[in-house]
């Protein structure tokens, strides 16, 4: 799950999340 990658980083992880298959395709 693309969670592990911002794993650290719970406060980005919704800033990720919002990312369209970024990184965690």
């Amino acid at each position: 799950d693309y969670h592990h990658f911002h794993m650290p980083v719970s406060g980005n992880v919704e800033q990720f999340v919002e990312i369209p298959g970024y990184l965690y395709t």
